[in-house]
C-alpha cells in the first residue's frame, strides 16, 4: 500500500472518528501521526475521559492513539 493511500485512509478514519466520539469528551485536537512506522489518528484530550467511556482503538483498520495533553492555550 502506498503512503498516499495510507494517508487517505487515515484522513477518512479521522473524519469518521470525529463523528462517532461521545459527546462531552474534551478534545484539544485530532490529527494524523506516525506511530511505530504506521499511520494513525492521534487524539489529544484536554482532560482524562470518564472510565466508563469505551473509546475506539481503531477506525476502519487505522489505529487511534489517545493522549491527555491538557487545555491548549495561546502563549504570548
Amino acid at each position: 500500500m502506498s503512503d498516499q493511500v495510507r494517508y487517505q485512509r487515515a484522513r477518512d478514519a479521522k473524519v469518521h472518528l470525529r463523528a462517532i466520539l461521545p459527546p462531552g469528551l474534551e478534545l484539544a485536537g485530532i490529527g494524523i501521526s506516525l506511530v511505530d512506522g504506521r499511520t494513525a489518528v492521534k487524539v489529544n484530550l484536554g482532560s482524562a475521559p470518564a472510565k466508563e467511556l469505551d473509546l475506539p482503538k481503531t477506525v476502519n483498520g487505522v489505529p487511534v492513539i489517545y493522549e491527555v495533553v491538557g487545555k491548549i492555550r495561546a502563549r504570548f
